[in-house]
């Protein structure tokens, strides 16, 4: 089963590796500092002193900075209202029923711990969703980061709630062709490309269901507050 902690790292990964988001170095996990045994501070305290030097090109820019921390704060439950990614023709047509794609659909996306909310009597359209608790510090660095250095709020072991739904919509453009319409509750690429790597296995796709670059700079809309993130950039 994957944990939604691994879709949210790898994400990021994919979008620093993409040239949207600026590259960081990390500071890494707690480290106790100790005196003849003991810690010298209480561990809040340690954890904020380990992590008050910045290093990396992404914090010298407050904008793309302010970008990582949104981005990552879009698969919390607490994201901002206005945040969604539409991802519309994904993996274009598959060369599959669409009643058999309906059919694995629920498994594909069980392997990445969804559930199956709502489905249409037609088969047509399904809701997902996973819900998963984490700590700050599982989260990408920049985000706790963004917590201690600008809202002066040092949570590092604090809990948070990841939070990701997917309403997936099947249409059949023609005999034997299956086309997805995915509105998800943010860009989660690492899940859209595991569930085209689940169909692939389900239906014996050829072609495959693959994501190319060219598609996600000129197909996706993805909001975040109702402003949208220029994917064009991503090379």
């Amino acid at each position: 089963m994957i944990r939604l902690i691994d879709g949210v790292r790898q994400t990021t990964n994919f979008l620093t590796t993409h040239g949207l988001l600026l590259p960081y170095e990390r500071t890494g996990r707690y480290r106790p500092q100790m005196i003849n045994s003991r810690p010298f501070l209480q561990r809040e305290q340690m954890e904020a002193l380990q992590k008050a030097e910045l290093r990396g090109e992404l914090y010298q820019s407050r904008h793309h900075w302010q970008m990582y921390y949104e981005i990552t704060r879009s698969f919390l439950q607490r994201r901002r209202q206005g945040t969604a990614c539409i991802f519309d023709g994904m993996f274009g047509e598959l060369a599959a029923p669409l009643q058999d794609v309906a059919d694995v659909l629920p498994s594909a996306m069980a392997l990445q711990n969804f559930q199956l909310i709502n489905a249409a009597k037609s088969s047509r359209q399904f809701l997902f969703r996973a819900s998963e608790q984490c700590s700050v510090e599982d989260l990408p660095e920049p985000y706790g980061n963004w917590l201690q250095h600008n809202k002066l709020d040092p949570r590092w072991q604090k809990n948070e709630q990841l939070d990701l739904s997917m309403l997936i919509k099947l249409s059949s453009p023609k005999a034997g062709a299956t086309r997805l319409h995915i509105e998800s509750s943010t860009f989660a690429i690492a899940n859209v490309v595991r569930l085209g790597w689940g169909l692939n296995e389900e239906l014996a796709l050829t072609p495959k269901a693959e994501v190319g670059i060219r598609y996600l700079q000129k197909e996706v809309r993805f909001l975040i507050g109702g402003r949208e993130v220029d994917l064009s950039i991503l090379n």
